[in-house]
């Protein structure tokens, strides 16, 4: 009579096989970690380089709801300055709208 010795492997999102469930835990966990600091960096690096490229070619973004911003002044005539967003404004905005997207695209499949 043969015996056979049944093992069970475990998977990884990636395909590598484990025989030890702690040990694929461990290597998912840290596979995961690493895998969200390269996104966060991705993300860090783009919002450098959009705030480089509107810096670099002197451009702004306004408020489209209210372009212009009345500044209080003494006297009849009054004055008026771009109600522009800061880059700061930007770029987290532009960060929360990827980090948004990101988690969108993860549950269509």
């Amino acid at each position: 009579m043969i015996q056979t010795e049944l093992r069970i492997v475990y998977l990884t999102s990636n395909g590598r096989k484990f025989l030890s469930r702690d040990l694929a835990e461990d290597y998912q966990r840290c596979y995961d970690n690493e895998k969200l600091e390269e996104e966060l960096n991705m993300i860090e690096q783009l919002s450098i380089v959009l705030e480089s490229v509107l810096k670099k070619n002197n451009w702004g973004i306004y408020y489209k709801s209210s372009p212009l911003a009345n500044l209080p002044v003494d006297g009849d005539a009054p004055i008026y300055k771009v109600n522009d967003v800061s880059y700061e404004s930007l770029i987290d905005a532009v960060k929360s709208e990827i980090v948004s997207t990101e988690g969108t695209d993860d549950t269509q499949g």
